[in-house]
């Protein structure tokens, strides 16, 4: 868990919690995971799980802020494509899935996206083109 504080590991760490979360809360657990999700299956997994419950507990405006939350804490450092990744595959709302989209296009550009995006399509077409669709909103030069 490196670079977090003992009370932010915690609030991961802490699955017998999660139920009891409010959107703050999840919120506040999911901006303040660990770092490096790619190079670590188990807290890729966690965090996963933790938006999994986030996502079904919590409205589509709540999820929309976290988007936008984590795009504004990975501006200028961006390395974890897995966080908005987790996003894309996890969320119920293909809006979300669609602004996840673009904002990972914006970071890895909207090829890096289409390619992702290719590999849903035999197991979830409409998610698939939700992720499509979201890839094209990326700002021109993305």
């Amino acid at each position: 868990m490196s670079g977090l504080s003992g009370f932010h590991g915690h609030l991961f760490q802490n699955r017998s919690r999660w139920d009891s979360f409010s959107p703050d809360q999840y919120r506040f657990a999911l901006l303040h995971a660990p770092r490096g999700l790619g190079r670590n299956p188990a807290s890729q997994r966690k965090f996963a799980d933790l938006y999994g419950l986030f996502a079904s507990r919590c409205a589509t405006e709540d999820r929309l802020a976290f988007l936008a939350a984590l795009d504004r804490k990975e501006q200028g450092a961006w390395g974890e494509p897995e966080r908005l990744w987790t996003v894309v595959v996890e969320d119920p709302d293909l809006d979300v899935v669609r602004e996840a989209a673009r904002l990972l296009a914006t970071r890895l550009g909207p090829e890096a996206v289409r390619t992702r995006a290719y590999k849903l399509r035999a197991a979830n077409p409409e998610r698939s083109r939700a992720v499509l669709e979201g890839a094209r909103r990326a700002p021109p030069g993305a």
